[in-house]
């Protein structure tokens, strides 16, 4: 993952402001209003999930553009078979890969491991299914929050007065997590107000 995340960062560099601001606004998009489009949303996560999988474990036999454009489409097709079961799924896997990070590093033996990482995706994709459009505003909040970060570093790269001072602060090991995780609240928090506003029966919005 380390060696992803760098990649995609001298990618994100290389694309310069246009495809910074580009990623932000899409990012902005599934922030605000995933929720109203939430089957192409969680498609995309689908495919971007599948991305980042292809590239990690597909390189050896691939190349890396084919290895990134396999996984993305496999997943793809994966989230169009699961239908209605797709975004649970989805948000176990995320549920449970989560809670790997955290017992990765660990004292606690393996079996112990895959026993709680199994029981994690069961109670996050059951309670995921019993709550779908929780669910569709989580992840595309998730989504949102990846997008618009990787904008915001991309344009912050590209301009040599603000690049130094990011790298200065992305030196930091918590900045980029903060970044993912105060966008991915806001993101939640927004589409919760607005979801509940149409439950309310009014027809406008912010």
């Amino acid at each position: 993952m380390p060696e992803v995340l760098r990649e995609w960062s001298q990618f994100l560099q290389s694309g310069g402001s246009l495809l910074g601001l580009m990623l932000a606004f899409v990012g902005v998009t599934f922030l605000m209003s995933g929720w109203r489009f939430g089957r192409t949303a969680i498609i995309i996560t689908y495919a971007l999930v599948g991305a980042v999988g292809g590239r990690m474990f597909a390189v050896e036999h691939l190349g890396a553009l084919a290895a990134v454009a396999s996984g993305a489409a496999v997943c793809v097709m994966l989230c169009v078979l699961l239908r209605r079961y797709s975004g649970p799924l989805l948000a176990g896997f995320l549920g449970s890969m989560s809670l790997w990070a955290l017992l990765g590093s660990s004292t606690i033996p393996p079996p112990t491991v895959y026993i709680v990482l199994g029981l994690a995706f069961a109670v996050v994709g059951a309670f995921s299914f019993a709550n779908i459009r929780s669910t569709t505003i989580l992840l595309t909040s998730f989504t949102g929050a990846g997008l618009f970060t990787s904008g915001l570093v991309g344009m912050a790269l590209d301009s040599s007065v603000l690049s130094p001072h990011f790298q200065s602060i992305a030196s930091f090991s918590f900045f980029y997590p903060f970044l993912v995780i105060a966008s991915m609240a806001s993101g939640i928090f927004l589409q919760r107000a607005a979801a509940n506003r149409v439950d309310c029966g009014e027809i406008w919005y912010y």
